[in-house]
């Protein structure tokens, strides 16, 4: 998972694989994205606030998110 190194915290991720050629840029994407959290010794919670009118629901966190996502990518078929 990771741990501290030199008084900051390094995410260290196992994969039952190897990546691919063509995942490095996403695996490098989402080391940028994770970076800043770093885990705590205390329980924690999250606060849905979403639209603050239905509550949490798949379809609010998915639009929620794919706002949030600065370059978003379409793969193509083969």
């Amino acid at each position: 998972m990771g741990r501290i190194f030199n008084g900051r915290w390094q995410w260290i991720l196992a994969w039952w694989r190897e990546r691919f050629e063509w995942e490095e840029e996403q695996y490098r994407e989402f080391t940028e994205v994770i970076a800043p959290f770093v885990p705590v010794d205390q329980q924690d919670k999250w606060l849905w606030f979403g639209d603050g009118i239905q509550g949490f629901t798949v379809n609010s966190a998915f639009l929620f998110l794919e706002a949030a996502v600065p370059n978003r990518r379409i793969l193509e078929q083969f």
